[in-house]
């Protein structure tokens, strides 16, 4: 899969993940919307608004196309907000603060704030929108009619609120400091009052970030004293090592269930999810900025002292040169804390073989991480030891059958689910695409798929093409070719409508 679509105010948004170029298509308001009018989107790209953009309109179908080309280092805030600090999402809060004070002064545009419409530079953080609206020619949906202040608060609701399970692993004080900022959001009637609000969070964190990196060690250090009590009051059972090792070595390819008996080569069993969940937040609330230290034993241990090596490089963000040292660890030794700090820098250094060699358990998510920015060359290189790696190296490699045979080993979202009916639709199988279209409940490709059931293809054709798919639009074509082929027209009609298509055909192809 090259692309994703997705429903945006009445458009459609597909973001071309080779190319990282973004298109928008969407129906005018006004048939003969005057140019100067549109013009007015450019400026927004000066103005440190939005995208550098082209645009094409279609009178006859009263249609607008906007291609916007993301510059170097920037993605969508859905790709990378899993992966923000605190402190980077309260940056990225201020600018979104300053974009809409802009919009409250030109009330000519439209804003729509939306997770797939924003786009953040990775190191700068620098924010901006894609797609912005002209108020009277554009259409606006329901949930972006609000006034900016109440889609900046929808946005705070989608960059801060904690999943309930994240949430219930927090401390006290740390639980009630988020509740604290959502009651003074919902209370704020203007944007300075806002930002106000993110200031005080700003000037808080490091102070919050100390007691939280020390109620974490407290908890982890509690967790091992009450391990050590049990295993203490255990009776000892010998297990030959051997034959743990032969165990792993005989099934490299191990899940998630067996990874709870056996710990993967190198590294501890996790010892609950309530250590797992609390390392978890330590990371997601403030990086790793705070591990900068040095122990006054480091020295004469290699261990420890590569470990803390590595941990003050990462904290600087030099995460290659922070796993040179981790390669030189003892796996076995790490507290979770420390799992979690050298886990994230292999995945920041684009190393994820070495977690998947580690933590076999991690390897959905190291996947999707890579998928979510586009990083396929990454994911080329992984060993093929889990289905959700077999299955993206087969969309890599356009390997349809094997994409088709994975379809019930793996976690489905739209992007895979489109793949799949793809696949099927390239292996000239329309009956398996529109089934497994309508069991996932995707009304656009099965609506096309019954117009080619019904040799309609300029109805399927025109559809493709709205959904801005080349792929789609070439598998209609081709179909429409075959059918062309076995019809009863004369062959000199048969030889001018089958070249007129391939021709087609081809260009799509050079294009896509």
């Amino acid at each position: 899969m090259k692309s994703i679509s997705y429903d945006l105010s009445g458009g459609t948004l597909t973001h071309d993940l080779h190319t990282n170029q973004m298109t928008y298509v969407v129906q005018l308001l006004k048939k003969d919307v005057e140019p100067e009018t549109l013009f007015d989107l450019v400026d927004l790209y000066d103005l440190g608004i939005s995208c550098d953009l082209e645009m094409e309109t279609d009178h006859e179908n009263q249609s607008l196309v906007i291609r916007y080309q993301l510059e170097p280092g920037y993605f969508p805030l859905t790709f990378i907000k899993d992966r923000l600090t605190m402190e980077a999402k309260l940056e990225i809060a201020k600018q979104l603060i300053s974009i809409g004070k802009f919009f409250e002064k030109h009330n000519e545009y439209l804003l729509v704030m939306d997770p797939v419409n924003i786009i953040i530079h990775v190191e700068e953080l620098e924010t901006r929108m894609i797609y912005v609206g002209l108020r009277g020619v554009m259409p606006i949906t329901e949930e972006f009619e609000g006034i900016p202040i109440d889609q900046i608060k929808n946005m705070f609701d989608y960059l801060f609120r904690y999943d309930e399970e994240l949430f219930h692993s927090l401390p006290p004080q740390e639980q009630v400091a988020n509740i604290q900022f959502f009651e003074e959001v919902t209370k704020a009637r203007l944007l300075t009052e806002l930002e106000e609000i993110i200031e005080h969070e700003k000037e808080s964190l490091p102070k919050r970030l100390e007691a939280l990196h020390q109620w974490h060690q407290a908890a982890q250090e509690q967790q091992e004293n009450e391990e050590f009590i049990h295993e203490s009051s255990q009776p000892e059972e010998k297990h030959p090592s051997s034959s743990v090792e032969q165990s792993h070595s005989q099934n490299p390819s191990l899940s998630p269930d067996s990874i709870k008996a056996h710990p993967a080569p190198g590294s501890k069993a996790k010892k609950s999810p309530k250590t797992f969940l609390i390392g978890l937040a330590t990371i997601v609330i403030g990086g790793i900025g705070f591990f900068l230290f040095k122990s006054a034993n480091s020295e004469a241990d290699p261990h420890k002292f590569n470990l803390e090596k590595g941990k003050n490089l990462a904290a600087m963000q030099r995460f290659e040169e922070a796993t040179k040292y981790f390669d030189k660890i003892d796996y076995k030794r790490l507290s979770n804390e420390d799992t979690q700090i050298v886990l994230s820098s292999y995945l920041s250094a684009k190393q994820p073989q070495k977690i998947l060699d580690l933590q076999p358990a991690f390897t959905e998510e190291v996947v999707n991480t890579y998928v979510k920015i586009g990083d396929f060359d990454t994911i080329k290189k992984l060993k093929p030891t889990h289905p959700i790696i077999q299955f993206e190296q087969a969309l890599i490699k356009n390997d349809k059958k094997t994409i088709i045979a994975l379809k019930d080993k793996i976690p489905l979202d739209e992007r895979r689910i489109f793949s799949i009916v793809f696949a099927y639709m390239q292996q000239q199988d329309f009956q398996q695409a529109l089934a497994f279209a309508k069991k996932h409940k995707q009304k656009n490709l099965e609506t096309i798929l019954e117009y080619i059931q019904k040799n309609d293809y300029t109805q399927a054709y025109n559809l493709a093409k709205r959904q801005n798919s080349k792929i789609l639009m070439r598998i209609v074509r081709e179909k429409e070719m075959e059918y062309i082929s076995k019809s009863n027209l004369s062959d000199d009609e048969k030889r001018n409508k089958l070249k007129a298509i391939q021709q087609e055909i081809d260009s799509l192809k050079k294009s896509n």
